[in-house]
């Protein structure tokens, strides 16, 4: 029965890494590509839009995870990435595929702290454009993070992105207005940092 878990895990560590390369590559070939001829193929587009909708479909309430090694060495990748994504114009089917893992990851994590007994505190970040109070609670939950390295991880998920993924989890929580901030089922829009790291404290 073990073995068989093991092998589970094992499958769904691999596939999340599989998908992390995959944007890693296209996000690379984005960038070159945008620099030289300023937009991207709409038939690319179209495509690449049609296989990460097919894709985040799919993956919504996909389990588990108990490397935890492995789960802190992804979500620093994705954080990298979302770093790259944030410094400039990229293609919507790319800033789609970041939510896919952006949101499979935080799955691992919830199935981290199911299945394995663990106290990670994923942080669920929902924004919008054009956002001061935004800007103001990233810079506030970015502190929060690096006060607790490896045990506080945040997934940020703008609302102006045509995810299926996005879409769900803002109905999911009745997201009306921005910021808004989910960690362990609490809810709250303009947060101070004791507020957060009292709240994130009680799973600890």
């Amino acid at each position: 029965m073990a073995g068989r878990s093991s092998k589970k895990v094992d499958k769904k560590l691999i596939e999340l890494s599989i998908y992390l390369a995959v944007l890693l590559f296209l996000v690379s070939f984005a960038g070159a590509y945008l620099g030289l001829l300023g937009r991207t193929s709409l038939v690319e587009s179209d495509v690449s839009n049609t296989l990460v909708d097919m894709l985040s479909l799919l993956e919504i309430g996909e389990p588990t995870a108990c490397d935890l090694t492995t789960l802190h060495i992804i979500g620093d990748e994705l954080d990298r990435i979302g770093q790259i994504l944030s410094t400039g114009k990229y293609p919507e089917y790319l800033l789609k595929y970041y939510v896919l893992l952006e949101y499979k990851h935080y799955k691992l994590v919830e199935s981290y702290n199911k299945d394995c007994n663990g106290s990670l505190t994923p942080i669920l970040f929902f924004i919008t454009k054009d956002c001061p109070k935004c800007d103001a609670m990233a810079g506030i939950l970015t502190n929060l993070k690096q006060s607790d390295p490896g045990h506080i991880y945040i997934y940020t998920f703008n609302a102006t992105i045509p995810s299926p993924i996005v879409h769900y989890l803002i109905r999911h929580y009745n997201v009306k207005e921005f910021p808004t901030i989910v960690v362990d089922h609490n809810i709250c829009h303009v947060c101070t940092y004791d507020e957060l790291r009292s709240i994130a404290g009680e799973k600890r």
